[in-house]
């Protein structure tokens, strides 16, 4: 069965700061899966998709490229960054949410700890994503954020919904 592609994901870089020895940009399934574009395209493209993801590598390396694709992608219903949460600070999160995005979702990484702000934690818009084998790892503080929280298995990286595309 073939499912339709609602999401378009746009890696905004490749580079990241962390080295999880569990990302799915390591896996060669995936990453044959990636489609580099131009930035001039992935502008063309986004409109056809409902929900719009920002990623990477790490997206907030390459602040001027994020804020670029939003001011193209004004409007959207759905707008989500992933990031690993390093570089977040509250008027980041502020600036991101007033461009456009919709949802952040964190990926906690029990090998990289992570001091995040309780008010970035307790934000309705945050989502920490935790991974189900190293959740025993993760600091109580984060299940105790008011904002969202969400188990996810290693290496799931099968998203059959999402045309990904590497922004050159």
């Amino acid at each position: 069965m073939t499912s339709v592609k609602d999401t378009l994901r746009v890696l905004v870089t490749r580079a990241c700061n962390l080295t999880c020895p569990y990302c799915c940009n390591n896996i060669p399934h995936v990453n044959d899966r990636f489609e580099q574009l131009p930035w001039g395209q992935v502008y063309d493209l986004a409109p056809v998709f409902h929900k719009l993801c920002i990623s990477g590598g790490e997206p907030l390396l390459e602040l001027r490229r994020v804020f670029s694709l939003l001011a193209h992608t004004r409007h959207r219903q759905e707008v989500y960054m992933y990031t690993n949460g390093v570089y977040l600070n509250r008027q980041l999160m502020f600036d991101l949410l007033m461009h456009g995005v919709t949802g952040i979702n964190i990926g906690i990484h029990p090998l990289h700890p992570l001091d995040l702000d309780e008010r970035i934690l307790a934000h309705p818009q945050v989502r920490l994503h935790i991974i189900e084998e190293f959740a025993k790892q993760v600091p109580l503080a984060y299940y105790q954020a008011k904002g969202q929280v969400k188990l996810v298995k290693l290496n799931d990286c099968d998203t059959p919904n999402e045309h990904i595309v590497v922004a050159y």
